[in-house]
């Protein structure tokens, strides 16, 4: 829906501003969809409290819970021009 709305308006933009926005919407996207993550972690979890033992669903709980928050950093810095850039320059 947003990007028919931007489709909509980039006859008045410069292609450089409308690829900018398409790269925005498109990290909007993931940033949205990465915290479903948290719903493996918790899955696990929740069969550790039914009985069910493994080392491996004692990493999992932990690994899906924070892979939030060391993606979306790198997200940002991928999907947001100017910071995309600075990173590859550097």
């Amino acid at each position: 829906q947003v990007l028919r709305k931007l489709v909509s308006l980039a006859e008045n933009m410069s292609p450089k501003t409308k690829e900018m926005h398409v790269s925005l919407v498109r990290a909007l996207t993931y940033h949205a969809i990465l915290p479903s993550t948290i719903c493996i972690g918790m899955t696990s979890f929740y069969f550790q409290i039914s009985g069910f033992r493994s080392p491996l669903i004692d990493g999992m709980i932990f690994i899906f819970g924070c892979i939030p928050a060391v993606f979306n950093p790198l997200l940002t810095l991928y999907f947001v021009w100017p910071y995309r850039k600075s990173v590859y320059e550097a």
